[in-house]
């Protein structure tokens, strides 16, 4: 943990260091220019704040990634930010099947889970969110910082606004416009509210730092009770399967007795027969033996 918090310590320092060091470069650049303004006669040109564009991108590890992607989301909302992006994916490794009883099993399966997150905090909260991550996190994969000072491009992008609309006012005073310089003048108006509102998009971004955040959690061992769906597993009891058995071939004499009774006229037909060839036979050895 003290590991963790050094390196997101790191991160809080060298974004208050890049914004001073920024800040410092800003004044010293300005100051030159003041030091030559009268000899480049731009010595009218407006002061304008510091417009520093901060985002971060941090790889960390925690315990839950789901109660991690909540206590998060409730930090950004509280501290004014804004998720943009959240995405959870589970990726199953493998999983094994154990009997339980003839008719569930346990299926035991191996996940990893990681999280996807694009947040954006308001600039003067972004110590006090980098804290909250430390706090969460088990261990820290890499955490970086970028610092964009677009200063000079948004008093670059004012400037040039502000002189074109001074132009387009003067045109617009004249009291007939040929089809061609209102086209024209057209063009000219778009290129004026691009430019305004890349200066509103400076302006979001400088309140506002984006941070990409990217976390797991340790392989998440998941158990789940099933029902075994290979019907040739599910029997009755041996008792009742013997019980069934005697039943079984009892009603099967029973229906052969049965089936039999309906052949009595041929069974008759039958030991008639067999007590005339009994006769017969008996008349014809006595006969023959009496003729010897």
């Amino acid at each position: 943990m003290k590991t963790i918090k050094f390196s997101l310590g790191m991160l809080i320092a060298l974004t208050f260091a890049a914004c001073s060091a920024n800040k410092g470069n800003y004044e010293s650049d300005s100051a030159s220019a003041d030091s030559t303004s009268i000899e480049t006669s731009v010595s009218d040109l407006p002061a304008t704040e510091t417009k520093l564009v901060k985002t971060a991108n941090i790889e960390f590890k925690v315990h839950d990634v789901y109660r991690s992607s909540r206590h998060i989301s409730q930090s950004v909302r509280s501290l004014g930010g804004l998720v943009t992006h959240h995405n959870i994916e589970s990726t199953p490794q493998g999983s094994k099947t154990i009997p339980l009883s003839n008719d569930s099993l346990l299926v035991v399966s191996s996940y990893d889970v990681e999280a996807e997150m694009t947040v954006r905090i308001p600039s003067n909260h972004l110590e006090e969110f980098v804290q909250a991550i430390a706090d969460d996190a088990t261990f820290i994969k890499q955490a970086r910082l970028d610092v964009d000072d677009r200063s000079i491009d948004f008093l670059s992008s004012s400037l040039k606004q502000q002189s074109r609309q001074k132009i387009l006012d003067a045109q617009n005073l004249k009291e007939k416009l040929k089809t061609k310089d209102a086209l024209t003048i057209a063009d000219e108006q778009d290129q004026v509210i691009e430019q305004k509102m890349n200066n509103l998009r400076t302006e979001a971004n400088t309140r506002y730092s984006t941070l990409e955040l990217r976390f797991n959690q340790n392989t998440l061992i998941k158990k789940e009770a099933i029902p075994n769906n290979d019907l040739s597993t599910y029997r009755s009891p041996t008792t009742q399967r013997f019980g069934d058995a005697l039943a079984t071939g009892l009603n099967f004499t029973l229906d052969l007795i049965i089936g039999i009774t309906h052949l009595w006229a041929f069974i008759i037909l039958g030991i008639i027969g067999w007590l005339a060839y009994r006769y017969f036979s008996r008349n014809w050895k006595q006969k023959a033996s009496s003729a010897q």
